[in-house]
């Protein structure tokens, strides 16, 4: 049963990591898109 709650808390650690890192990567692609957009406009 341990083994069972430990391995449950490094898969809601790993999906937290994992969602977190979309996150950032989402936010990096649209501010990629938007300085684009912005220098397609000069």
């Amino acid at each position: 049963m341990q083994a069972m709650v430990a391995t449950w808390g490094n898969v809601e650690r790993r999906s937290a990591d994992l969602l977190a890192e979309y996150r950032r990567v989402r936010r990096d692609e649209i501010t990629d898109e938007i300085i684009e957009l912005s220098a397609a406009r000069l």
